[in-house]
């Protein structure tokens, strides 16, 4: 491996290839989607608790194929979780090693994993800091602080050193910082696995049969992905907590993107009457809009062009002069992937449109047209 002359890695690509094999996608039955890492041949693969969501089940994504496993073993005060799988995909045969020496500070390391929907993506850095910090609702502890960017969905995926042993499990990173991760170091780790290992050896756990794993439900809760999008999406100054519908099935967040732009989002569970469900992302846009502006034939050319941006968009202008904008599609089997698209889509012609809203208010007509009343604005509705 080339080294530099201060003794860094100047190419990183054969501990890439070393080790990418070994990180599988972890799904939830809740549609989180996070990473892993392969400790044990015997079909062990290490996580995030807050991954798996507290259940049973999961699903680990290797490069061969999709596999089912069940939890093993969680820990709270770590956010540590180990799941196992009966399948015997060829990943499992590429355990990763943990690192038996203390991290130094300043040294390289690479984060390894699936942020958002990129997978098999690795971001590079160094250990800034070892120090005892308190994440979430945990208890204070020591965490590795590494300035390689920890994204969602690089959860439980591997922080590696040269060697490519792995110094510490990616957790978590600052969303209003740059450059801000977190990993809990190798060694709580080890502690971990000896005393799931342990465990399972004396019989205190006792692990499912392969067709007990299979027949465990594995449904994705549409919902679950709807709030974990919602909590992740990086476009998102201000968020508004759920407020109550007079439908208990029904669920709505109010958003405030980066630029200002306010997104509504509804989301209907599935019911009798309506088995698949339903999510509606809006942007409910121009509040008291000039009605002089969109006499205007070139503002609304400006506008009505958006109709053919959208991919699975509807655009309607009321004749009363508003604007709406968003997608409503069925909400059956949604993913996480899925849920940050829909909202990324209408945040981003959101935005869009009302900057250029904001400029075309500054600007007198030029042309009439006939009253929006009279006439017949094509829409886009949903192709899928």
């Amino acid at each position: 491996m080339k080294q530099t002359e201060c003794g860094g890695v100047s190419d990183w690509s054969q501990v890439v290839e070393d080790v990418m094999a070994s990180v599988p996608v972890v799904i939830s039955p809740g549609g989180v989607s996070g990473s892993g890492f392969v400790i044990h041949e015997d079909g062990l693969v290490l996580t995030n608790r807050h991954v798996v969501e507290d259940g049973k089940a999961a699903r680990l994504r290797f490069r061969s194929g999709e596999v089912p496993a069940v939890v093993v073993k969680i820990s709270e005060d770590a956010d540590l979780a180990m799941v196992k799988t009966h399948s015997r995909p060829p990943e499992l045969q590429r355990a990763l090693r943990l690192s038996e020496e203390a991290p130094r500070v300043g040294s390289g390391v690479l984060v390894v994993g699936h942020p958002y929907e990129f997978r098999e993506t690795v971001t590079r850095g160094i250990v800034s800091a070892v120090q005892e910090c308190r994440l979430h609702d945990l208890p204070p502890q020591l965490y590795l602080q590494v300035d390689a960017a920890i994204n969602s969905g690089n959860s439980g995926g591997p922080v590696v050193n040269s060697a490519g042993h792995v110094i510490g499990l990616a957790t978590w990173g600052r969303r209003d910082a740059e450059s801000l991760g977190f990993a809990i170091p190798a060694d709580r780790v080890q502690a971990f696995v000896n005393e799931t290992l342990k465990a399972i050896e004396s019989g205190e756990i006792e692990i499912m049969t392969a067709s007990e794993v299979e027949a465990l439900p594995f449904q994705r809760i549409p919902l679950q992905s709807i709030r974990q999008a919602i909590n992740d999406y990086p476009g998102i100054t201000r968020k508004v907590d759920p407020k109550e519908d007079d439908s208990p099935n029904v669920h709505r967040w109010s958003l405030v993107t980066d630029k200002g732009a306010d997104v509504h989002i509804a989301f209907a569970e599935e019911t009798d009457d309506s088995p698949l469900g339903l999510l509606c992302v809006l942007f409910d846009a121009v509040p008291e809009p000039n009605p002089s502006l969109l006499e205007s034939s070139q503002a609304l050319q400006a506008l009505l062009r958006h109709n053919d941006t959208m991919i699975r968009g509807k655009f309607v202008l009321t004749a009363a002069g508003a604007i709406e904008l968003g997608v409503v599609r069925e909400a059956a089997g949604l993913d996480l992937d899925e849920a940050i698209s829909c909202i990324q889509e209408v945040v981003q012609a959101a935005d869009s449109l009302s900057a250029e809203i904001q400029a075309l208010r500054e600007w007198g007509p030029s042309q009439a047209i006939p009253k929006l009343s009279d006439l017949v604005v094509p829409t886009r509705s949903d192709t899928e």
